[in-house]
């Protein structure tokens, strides 16, 4: 599905990641994938559901799933998985350098550093312009700069 959102805003709980699915791209009976893979964890899963409430970024993409865009946020000019995409990337450079590879990430940081990224396109293009301005600082010095100061 859409794996950049890690809360459930409906329940208020870390979404955790089920067994992945094989046999892509064949088709894939869901219901029998959850009847036996799921439903017999799930009252466990529910007993070690972690808090959680969705951030800005995650609340953006449930609007864009609802075709909900705001003109001014240049990541609803892209299509809803390349912004994602694009996110999940761009979030990943405001990281303190030295930070490990990015599928070595655990679900909080991937949602930090989409939210990062999301920031800097509510910002339009003086959002962006900073971004790279401070890419740029950062690739002409050798003492470790943490990431941007973004709200949360």
């Amino acid at each position: 599905m859409v794996d950049q959102i890690h809360s459930c805003h409906v329940r208020g709980v870390r979404l955790v990641e089920t067994e992945r699915v094989t046999g892509f791209p064949a088709i894939v009976d869901f219901s029998d994938q959850i009847a036996r893979n799921e439903l017999p964890r799930l009252e466990r899963l529910c007993d070690e559901a972690a808090p959680a409430v969705p951030n800005a970024f995650e609340e953006w993409a449930l609007r864009r799933l609802d075709v909900d865009r705001d003109p001014d946020n240049w990541l609803d000019r892209m299509s809803l998985y390349a912004a994602l995409d694009a996110c999940e990337a761009t979030g990943f450079e405001t990281l303190e350098k030295g930070a490990p590879v990015f599928s070595q990430l655990g679900a909080p940081e991937k949602a930090a550093a989409s939210l990062a990224c999301y920031w800097i396109a509510r910002g339009a293009e003086a959002g962006t312009e900073r971004f790279l301005d401070d890419l740029v600082l950062r690739s002409h010095t050798t003492r470790t700069i943490k990431g941007l100061s973004l709200p949360s």
